[in-house]
């Protein structure tokens, strides 16, 4: 049987079973467990792999494969040795302390030999420096201590540093973004700008945020009923491209490929920061105009007809910087004694917005407030009408993916589907009308969490046959509308300032910004349970749902830890339990576990990510 090679971003599912999929042929590669080489959850990893059809269970699926669709594989040329890594620091033997890897599960600690100052809790940075699968060992050295505080361990654990301190080895850099201080006159690019200073700009953003890269200005003509509206972006461009960025540092943009948030306000901007949290940010009270690049629209007051006039660079000086509890009060209540002019511009942004929000066919899978959603229409408008060769893809789901939320839908909200044509089918649902019924929903937290879950994860690619976003429900989707934290919306905009990119650079900054969010949604996980950690402790009380039912045991949505965990069948009952194929039951007491079954649970252990449930009585 032949045998290829390939490399590939590695995901492991929760029993520690990998997955690995293939762009060029197009499949998934199943690696069972013993066959990972302890290689880590989204880590890039060399595999071998054999055209044969693993024996898996359908709960051990990812993506959109079945296992009718996978090749067996195995990770190699692999060592752990080397690594640099963050762990906690789990007990202590001896002159011997034991620290968990979350990458590395419980299965595996590495063993430090280090001075008496740890204690159970520290949080530590280590490199790996022998790996044996028998004795089953894995041994490291201390690097450093880490304050015990969630944005230090991310920026340890994740290599995060701002620009302005990076690195100290790069002396280049620094001296790069001193000349790149800007002037009166451009400092790079000839472009013609407009001045639309004059108009009465204001900002949407969250209370902290300093990276304002999207604004909105209007100009209302009473008598002829109509009014343009101007959505404003950073034109960030004007400084960071290409074309004039020294080598070094535009190569470290790219490297970075998108802005990492961490919390209380702390983030670690993909350009500069004095340029991500002023020079290119379009706030109030600045000396100097911002550079942004303008998207105008006419808005027709009468007939509510929304038409996109043209695109070109301009000047604004932001007059506002609203907050979303903010508009929301101004929208609620427009006699209150705000700014007329703001309030204006705030009713004919919110009714344009639903205009916009009529013809979308988008999944809400978040409750959002008037703000929330007048900015995001917005935005999607943007983003769609700017597509050029860049998409933001977002496959079909499988139906495998969909099957637990469209059992839930029939469920608990069968009138919804009563009047549709295939409601009688075992799983199907139509797009439109799924999207339809989530959107009716969206209080419920439980229906939300499986819309996300059913869905693919969205990439950034050049293929013009991979322009389509089915959440969105649009077709030639991109994202240009956050220049400031995101590559692939800064490319936008070198591309419509007139910079010449060659197609295999575009594919090599689409491949860089893929990689950064998926980085971005490692650190996300890592602050839920960094965050369940510090708020939940042992005997904890926390209520649930059923997602899922195998014979090993069953899943669990956790409402009040946001995520979903695993429950061994040991932990389920006393008495014996057998599985039906739908549930798990027990012959002798009558008990059952099936599917939205809710649970009350009590945890029994928790240590950072993991967490053990016992069923409360």
């Amino acid at each position: 049987m032949t045998t290829s090679r390939a490399t590939g971003i590695l995901i492991l599912n929760e029993f520690g079973n990998g997955f690995v999929n293939l762009a060029s042929p197009p499949i998934t590669v199943y690696i069972p467990k013993n066959k990972t080489s302890r290689a880590y959850h989204l880590e890039q990893v060399e595999i071998e792999y054999t055209p044969e059809q693993p024996q898996t269970h359908s709960h051990e699926q990812t993506h959109s494969q079945t296992a009718e669709d996978t090749y067996t594989g195995r990770v190699i040329n692999y060592t752990l040795v080397g690594k640099t890594m963050v762990g906690i620091v789990h007990h202590i033997f001896k002159t011997t302390v034991y620290i968990y890897v979350p990458e590395l599960k419980l299965a595996n600690l590495v063993q430090i030999q280090t001075p008496s100052y740890l204690e159970k809790g520290n949080w530590i940075q280590l490199r790996i420096t022998q790996d044996t699968l028998e004795p089953n060992q894995v041994i490291g050295e201390l690097l450093q201590f880490i304050p015990n505080d969630i944005n230090y361990i991310l920026a340890a654990k994740y290599n995060l540093t701002s620009l302005e301190t990076y690195p100290e080895s790069q002396p280049a850099i620094q001296t790069q973004l001193t000349a790149l201080q800007p002037t009166t006159s451009s400092p790079h690019l000839e472009i013609q700008e407009r001045d639309q200073t004059y108009l009465e700009t204001l900002t949407i953003d969250p209370p902290s945020s300093l990276d304002c890269d999207d604004a909105f200005s209007i100009e209302h003509d009473i008598e002829k009923n109509f009014a343009h509206i101007y959505v404003h972006i950073a034109n960030v461009a004007y400084y960071f491209n290409p074309l004039t960025t020294p080598p070094e540092l535009w190569n470290e943009i790219v490297r970075r490929g998108t802005t990492f948030y961490g919390t209380n306000g702390i983030n670690w901007p993909m350009i500069p920061g004095d340029f991500a949290n002023g020079i290119c940010s379009i706030l109030p009270g600045k000396q100097e105009p911002t550079h942004v690049i303008t998207c105008e629209f006419h808005y027709n007051l009468v007939s509510q007809v929304l038409t996109f006039i043209e695109c070109y660079p301009s000047i604004v000086a932001s007059k506002a910087k609203l907050d979303y509890d903010t508009v929301d009060c101004i929208l609620a209540d427009t006699s209150s004694n705000s700014n007329a002019t703001i309030c204006l511009t705030l009713q004919i942004l919110l009714e344009s917005a639903q205009v916009i929000r009529a013809r979308s066919k988008d999944f809400i899978l978040t409750p959002e407030t008037p703000a929330h959603w007048l900015v995001r229409y917005w935005m999607i408008l943007v983003n769609t009408v700017m597509c050029r060769d860049i998409y933001r893809y977002n496959a079909i789901p499988d139906m495998t993916k969909q099957e637990t939320l469209i059992k839930y839908i029939k469920k608990f909200y069968p009138r919804d589907i009563s009047n549709s044509p295939d409601s009688n089918s075992a799983i199907t649902i139509s797009r439109d009308q799924l999207a339809m019924i989530i959107n009716s929903h969206t209080d419920d937290d439980l229906l939300m969490y499986l819309g996300k879950v059913a869905m693919q994860k969205s990439y950034y690619t050049t293929n013009p046959a991979e322009n389509y976003h089915y959440g969105i429900g649009a077709v030639r989707y991109t994202h240009w509308t956050s220049p400031i934290r995101r590559l692939p919306d800064l490319i936008n905009h070198c591309q419509l300032l007139g910079i010449t990119i060659p197609q295999e650079e575009i594919a090599r900054y689409m491949d860089a910004s893929n990689a950064a969010e998926l980085k971005q949604d490692q650190i996300e996980r890592f602050i839920t349970m960094w965050k369940n950690q510090s708020g939940f402790s042992v005997g904890s009380l926390v209520h649930g749902v059923i997602i899922n039912v195998s014979r090993v045991g069953v899943s669990v949505y956790m409402y009040e830890l946001q995520t979903r965990y695993s429950i061994h069948i040991s932990k389920l009952s006393n008495t014996r339990l057998d599985y039906d194929g739908e549930s798990l039951f027990s012959r002798e007491s009558g008990i059952k576990f099936e599917l939205f079954t809710t649970l009350q649970l009590r945890i029994s252990k928790i240590f950072f990510d993991v967490v053990e449930f016992d069923i409360a009585s």
